[in-house]
């Protein structure tokens, strides 16, 4: 799992692939920080739930400004979950958390099957109903609280 660190008064975050660093701000980035590590402890305790501890083992979440219609996005064949930074905002967490499963899930299900199931098929369902979510494919957009620009 790769989290956004925080090395002394620098920060150096990967954001959509970019860097940015910054000196003045380490309480935002701090925040960010702390959200990583509620996802980071989200796909653990999900990926022990499905009984596949073993896989993604280098799993890496990123945030996304760019990001407007869609809360998040799986890259399966990179390991990497790329989620809207409007969930980043503590009211949005319980959409977090139920984004991190979408995604993941669709992870866990490439990696056990390869590309022979369908997204959103039975297998990626089981797994979503197994961490007790509805297995939802959109999410209507009044449900996000949008972050401040």
């Amino acid at each position: 799992f790769k989290l956004l660190t925080c090395e002394t008064q620098d920060i150096i975050v990967g954001w959509m692939g970019y860097k940015f660093i910054t000196t003045k701000r380490c309480f935002y980035m701090t925040t960010i920080v702390s959200i990583d590590n509620i996802a980071l402890r989200e796909c653990k305790s999900l990926l022990k739930l499905w009984s596949v501890c073993d896989l993604n083992p280098k799993l890496e979440i990123q945030w996304s400004s760019r990001m407007k219609t869609t809360l998040g996005l799986a890259y399966p064949n990179r390991s990497m979950i790329r989620l809207n930074k409007a969930l980043a905002n503590k009211k949005n967490r319980t959409l977090l958390l139920e984004a991190i499963c979408h995604e993941l899930a669709h992870l866990v299900i490439h990696d056990i099957y390869g590309i022979s199931v369908k997204p959103h098929g039975s297998e990626w369902r089981s797994l979503i109903l197994k961490a007790g979510y509805e297995p939802r494919i959109s999410i209507p957009k009044i449900e996000l609280i949008q972050v401040p620009e």
